[in-house]
């Protein structure tokens, strides 16, 4: 996971914003993300202000202002194979949606903090928004002291990340930090 933070360092403007050129595709189609030519899937139009508050409200938290434009764009995203953050890593599947399901089997954010919220396990200020190819997520943090940071919780290691999230789960300062450092192995 160090390696992912200092990547990140190197990528300038941490703490900018999303540009509009970066991230959007056409409506349903794969197009390059983040200059890397990523391809993607945009599986909803994006997510409208009610949704978007309807979470925040339910699960008592502020959204980030970062992902709550990308999700204003994308409301869940679905990557093809070979999209991870580093070669070793698993590959990203979805960015999942809010509110409205988009497939069957992917969950969007509310069930999945409905899940969380019933479990007990994980605190509630991580919101979780992208998963990979082992089911594990990336979490946004939504307290005070993390705000706005990445996350990566491998669910084997759950008492870790809890005991140092810093040193066992710190991925990127901000969720424009986390799309830079996404790329495509072919």
């Amino acid at each position: 996971m160090i390696s992912h933070l200092s990547r990140a360092e190197q990528s300038g403007n941490p703490e900018g914003e999303i540009m509009n050129s970066e991230i959007i595709p056409k409506q349903g189609g794969i197009a390059p993300f983040n200059q890397n030519e990523i391809p993607l899937k945009t599986e909803n139009s994006g997510a409208d202000e009610k949704e978007i508050a309807a979470l925040e409200n339910r699960f008592h938290f502020k959204m980030p202002q970062d992902l709550k434009e990308f999700y204003k764009k994308h409301n869940g995203v679905a990557f093809t194979s070979g999209v991870r953050l580093e070669r070793e890593s698993c590959q990203l599947r979805y960015f999942h949606s809010i509110g409205r399901q988009y497939q069957r089997y992917v969950t969007t954010i509310d069930q999945l903090l409905k899940w969380q919220e019933m479990d007990g396990f994980i605190p509630m200020y991580y919101i979780p928004f992208c998963s990979d190819e082992a089911d594990d997520f990336y979490y946004v943090c939504v307290d005070e002291t993390g705000y706005g940071k990445i996350y990566y919780i491998f669910s084997e290691f759950l008492d870790d990340f809890l005991a140092a999230p810093e040193r066992h789960g710190f991925i990127a300062n901000s969720f424009t930090e986390f799309l830079k450092m996404i790329n495509y192995f072919k």
